[in-house]
């Protein structure tokens, strides 16, 4: 016999911790902010990257994690209720920001049980 299951919520918690890892290992980026909670919604990851020239972008994640074989992957299971909370904690995070990033992107990264698969700068 198996041992007890994961629980939704430690199972979460554990692929936002690999997908941190996932994107820090890729490019010059740091973390700002993990699980940014407010009213209006939470932002899994936030991430400082520097591009070339120097420049700083702010980087939110949304961090999706699907089972093998489910019929809808984590990119494809961001609803518009999601987005539209998403977008709000957007915003109330970048009325506390005080970095010195010059833009601003949103990303989705899916975790289907095998491998990430990422969405970049999707449109909210």
């Amino acid at each position: 016999m198996t041992g007890p299951v994961e629980s939704h919520l430690s199972v979460g918690h554990r692929i936002e911790r690999l997908a941190e890892e996932y994107l820090l290992t890729e490019v010059s980026r740091i973390c700002v902010a993990r699980n940014f909670r407010c009213k209006s919604g939470e932002i899994d990851l936030v991430l400082e990257e520097t591009l070339a020239g120097g420049r700083t972008e702010l980087v939110f994640v949304e961090v999706r994690c699907r089972r093998e074989g489910s019929w809808v992957g984590g990119i494809e299971s961001v609803t518009f209720p999601k987005r539209q909370r998403l977008k709000r904690a957007i915003a109330q995070f970048l009325c506390q920001y005080r970095g010195g990033a010059a833009s601003v992107r949103v990303d989705i990264l899916g975790w289907d049980g095998r491998s990430w698969e990422t969405a970049r700068n999707v449109w909210l």
